[in-house]
């Protein structure tokens, strides 16, 4: 009887903490709905401009995809963009001509907008990119560094770069543990599986590698390849300013891992999958894989099902698809697959073991 009571008691807390909006991810990006831009003036003319540009860069980060300025639904979104204004403040600068203008977006309306339209909205849960980046600039040779000091520029625009497109990086230390694994050769490369043991330390979901140097046009070119659990891929940029090409380059890599975690239903399979997590020890464990799984961006809703001494099943409705979800959970570090199988069709139900 003891045991029943307090079943139907877990079961209670869990519903109601599901209505409480949680984000519990490895790597949660929590500005996504924030802009920063420099102005000239206090004036509404300079102020309207600087919020147009910051909508657009807010748009990117949650869409993952450029081409969504595009969109002909987005064009009275960006005639009016003080709409989406939710608190804006100006900040002196070290140039005493220019003020920093940050701005507060309403992320519930922006969101609003784009699910009216069938537009998925990539929330904060994001893999952590560690990026090898090996330069040949003519004269000198090496990788930069997040203590870089011949590349500093660089890695200043890497980090920039990033934050415009709403994705979590690392740069490498290149101390004397990371010295001792991995050579800018390697990196020139590459050689993947040496880069893989040397990133294992900084615990990064994707591994980003780039090589750099002026092509036979004396454009800046990156060939880059991306390492993950979900797939490997293989790119090129080209600019005349090496930060050009930087940019052009995490940009194609946002919409690569936009494409994955906030992918379209397949029509084939049922929007509804059931997902049971055992190794539950404590009513604490209860509530925080409720409140995660409602939490991920491929998940709209989160229903209990039953709830065990050590297991507990819930039905997910999707709003992406079931791979979407899968690949979430496996950057999130939170919940250990049993039943996925690389390569091999998904189970409809899923299972899963909570981490310590």
């Amino acid at each position: 009887m003891l045991v029943r009571i307090l079943q139907h008691y877990i079961a209670a807390l869990i519903l109601t903490l599901l209505l409480i909006p949680v984000v519990a991810f490895s790597y949660p990006v929590t500005d996504l709905y924030d802009g920063a831009e420099v102005v000239l003036d206090q004036f509404d003319s300079q102020r309207q401009q600087a919020i147009l540009a910051a909508l657009k860069k807010v748009l990117l980060r949650v869409t993952g995809d450029e081409a969504i300025l595009s969109q002909a639904f987005v064009e009275p979104m960006l005639a009016q963009p003080e709409l989406y204004v939710s608190a804006y403040r100006y900040e002196p600068t070290s140039d005493t001509n220019t003020f920093n203008l940050q701005i507060k977006f309403d992320a519930l309306a922006i969101n609003r907008l784009l699910r009216q339209q069938n537009q998925a909205v990539w929330g904060a849960d994001r893999p952590l990119v560690l990026v090898w980046l090996a330069i040949d600039n003519g004269q000198l040779k090496d990788i930069v560094s997040s203590e870089s000091e011949t590349f500093a520029e660089v890695a200043v625009a890497i980090q920039k770069a990033a934050q415009m497109h709403g994705l979590p990086v690392l740069l490498p230390l290149l101390d004397m543990d990371d010295r001792m694994q991995v050579s800018v050769n390697d990196v020139w490369g590459p050689y993947p599986d040496v880069i893989r043991r040397a990133s294992l330390r900084y615990q990064a979901d994707l591994q980003l590698i780039a090589r750099a140097y002026r092509n036979n046009k004396q454009q800046w070119q990156l060939d880059w390849s991306s390492i993950s659990a979900f797939e490997k891929q293989h790119w090129q940029t080209n600019a005349p300013e090496l930060n050009d090409a930087i940019n052009a380059g995490l940009n194609q890599l946002t919409r690569q891992i936009a494409a994955h975690f906030i992918s379209n239903p397949d029509p084939e399979r049922p929007d509804r999958v059931q997902l049971t997590v055992s190794g539950i020890g404590e009513q604490y464990d209860f509530a925080a894989v409720a409140s995660y799984l409602n939490s991920l961006t491929p998940v709209a809703a989160v229903d209990l099902l039953s709830a065990g001494p050590q297991a507990i099943t819930f039905e997910l409705k999707l709003s992406s698809s079931e791979s979407a979800l899968v690949e979430v959970l496996a950057v999130g570090h939170k919940l250990e697959a049993l039943n996925v199988v690389e390569g091999e069709t998904l189970p409809e139900h899923l299972y899963y073991r909570l981490i310590e």
